[in-house]
């Protein structure tokens, strides 16, 4: 009778603690994590330069802001539950440091600046004024870090941006680039005049083909590392190097960067080209909303397409609503796949889905191959299995688990597809 007890208490005890959601990593991607295994791109497609730049420089082209300030403060609204938010050490923030910080945000001075600026180096867009991280309750899955909900951008070095106001302290400055609203540190940007912006996006420019890529001086220090995405002004070159002037906090600098590693704006969307990207990438961590420098799936895929001249908006969303659209509303998991396989083209074809975005990279083995930016996939338990970084996989990743339903699938969730040039 008492290893009948003892039988059902443990049979019991097992049945509940399964029922706690859990984080485990992937053991095997279903793609081998290696640029040769994709196809050939012989696709020679025409780049619209200045459409792209124009889009990037926007922001230097703004006389007033082009959203009201209830609009665009709207990190004050959210995150003044002070009883939701944890610090990096797992302590909840208190109410004098929400109350600090929304006070810190001096939404009454909104549009008190109202010049043109540029990125001196690599930097964070925060929601607010704080490099303090805000994380929901780590023991839920898919919370904790990397998901730091103040985390809005990573900008690499010369990015322009148009400067509404600074906080109270003066340490931060609300800024808009291309895309988005948010607050930068005032010491990681510097004020150009009209003349100089002007002059500025008026240039030749080079492009990253590998990220983080070595920038260097004229004697060969480092002066920084710049990231898939970032454009330079482009003055010279010889049989190594690519070189041009960089506008940094303490003066304009001479740089270089080994033509290996960059090429003149737009990059040439050929097959070599793309793949020296997509290597560089593979493995990088994933990072919400530029989490420690790290990128998302939406900041991904504009880094990498804006070097080929593809301008892209930031989020998933916005994304996926550009270009030429077919929607996959009512169809199944064939019949999507169907699609993709019949009109998707490589590399400049998005696949979305809520809260996500894929590049679709080809076909591999009579599989759809995708490129994107994940943290995981979400379980039958609401756990998740994690891959947490950029990846080659198929979009039907975890069939072949126990732990995922078909429902949760990522072709079973794309709901449409939309081709950009």
């Amino acid at each position: 009778m008492k290893k009948i007890i003892l039988i059902f208490i443990c049979v019991f005890f097992a049945a509940c603690s399964s029922k706690t959601p859990t984080n485990q990593y992937f053991k095997n991607l279903d793609l081998r994590q290696n640029v040769q295994i994709l196809p050939q791109i012989t696709e020679t497609l025409p780049i619209d330069e200045k459409a792209a730049l124009q889009k990037y420089f926007s922001p230097w082209h703004y006389k007033t802001p082009k959203k009201l300030p209830k609009d665009i403060f709207w990190a004050n609204k959210s995150y003044i539950k002070y009883d939701k938010f944890f610090d990096k050490s797992g302590k909840k923030h208190n109410e004098n440091f929400i109350n600090f910080l929304n006070n810190e945000t001096k939404e009454e001075n909104f549009g008190e600046i109202s010049k043109k600026a540029i990125t001196v180096k690599n930097s964070l867009l925060r929601n607010l004024p704080t490099n303090e991280p805000f994380f929901l309750d780590f023991k839920k899955p898919g919370e904790g870090a990397p998901f730091d909900y103040l985390a809005n951008s990573a900008l690499g070095a010369g990015y322009p941006l148009f400067v509404s106001h600074y906080n109270a302290s003066g340490l931060w400055a609300f800024v808009q680039n291309d895309a988005v609203w948010g607050w930068i540190e005032s010491k990681n940007i510097k004020f150009l005049s009209d003349n100089e912006a002007a002059h500025y996006q008026n240039q030749k420019f080079l492009a990253i083909l590998k990220d983080n890529t070595d920038v260097l001086d004229e004697k060969n220090k480092i002066l920084f590392k710049a990231k898939i995405g970032t454009i330079l002004p482009y003055k010279s070159e010889d049989k190594q190097f690519l070189k041009g002037k960089f506008i940094s906090g303490t003066g304009v600098l001479n740089f270089k960067i080994s033509k290996e590693n960059a090429g003149i704006f737009p990059l040439q969307f050929n097959d070599s080209n793309l793949k020296a990207s997509i290597s560089s990438l593979l493995g990088e961590k994933y990072g919400w909303g530029g989490f420690e420098s790290l990128r998302d799936c939406s900041l991904m895929t504009k880094n990498l397409l804006f070097a080929y001249g593809i301008w892209l908006p930031r989020n998933s969303k916005l994304q996926g609503n550009i270009g030429e659209i077919y929607s996959f509303y009512g169809m199944d998991n064939l019949q999507k796949t169907a699609q993709i396989k019949a009109f998707g083209k490589p590399f400049r074809t998005l696949l979305y889905m809520n809260g996500h975005i894929m590049l679709y990279a080809g076909i591999v083995d009579e599989n759809i191959a995708i490129l994107h930016d994940i943290w995981g996939l979400k379980t039958i338990d609401d756990g998740r299995e994690i891959i947490g970084q950029i990846a080659l996989t198929t979009p039907f990743l975890g069939k072949d688990s126990n732990l995922i339903p078909n429902r949760n699938l990522l072709i079973s969730r794309i709901k449409s597809m939309n081709i950009v040039r």
